[in-house]
């Protein structure tokens, strides 16, 4: 799971100009006027992140040698775009506590399953995995994934 791809909000995040209006990227923006962002924009940004869709824990790792990860200015400038929970005063409240659940979760799946494994498919091609929005997400257009449970060396039990 990832919370930069698949971000815990769905929507907009808005905010309103404060007293005095703001300067954006040489465009003024009026006291009161309602400007938004979306998490998803920020997130598929390829300037920051590049291939946006790859699974690419390196681009988290920075190192010094610069044969392997990214360098500390950009793991550094990715932290900042990562807005998963949001930022700042507004950030959400309970970021802590649901990143402590999904690690619970997942723990508790591969220590209870710890023989599970995952089958696709073989017909699966990529754009199987297409997203679609849903009201509270993305999820993949086609269901083709399997996951199964050894039973034993001759048969596959499915979940």
């Amino acid at each position: 799971m990832s919370c930069r791809l698949n971000p815990g909000v769905p929507g907009r995040l808005p905010r309103v100009v404060p007293a005095g209006g703001a300067t954006f990227n040489g465009l003024y923006l009026p006291p009161g006027a309602v400007v938004s962002m979306s998490a998803w924009d920020m997130h598929n940004n390829t300037r920051v992140f590049p291939s946006p869709q790859a699974f690419d824990p390196w681009r988290w790792i920075a190192s010094d040698s610069g044969s392997k990860g990214s360098t500390v200015d950009q793991v550094r400038e990715r932290e900042r775009h990562l807005v998963a929970f949001s930022k700042g005063s507004r950030g959400c409240v309970g970021q802590n506590l649901a990143m402590c659940e999904l690690y619970c979760t997942i723990a508790a799946i591969f220590r209870r399953f710890g023989d599970m494994s995952l089958r696709v498919a073989p017909d699966f091609r990529p754009e199987d995995m297409a997203m679609t929005e849903l009201v509270l997400g993305y999820h993949p257009r086609k269901r083709r994934f399997r996951i199964y449970r050894a039973k034993d060396v001759e048969g596959v039990e499915q979940l």
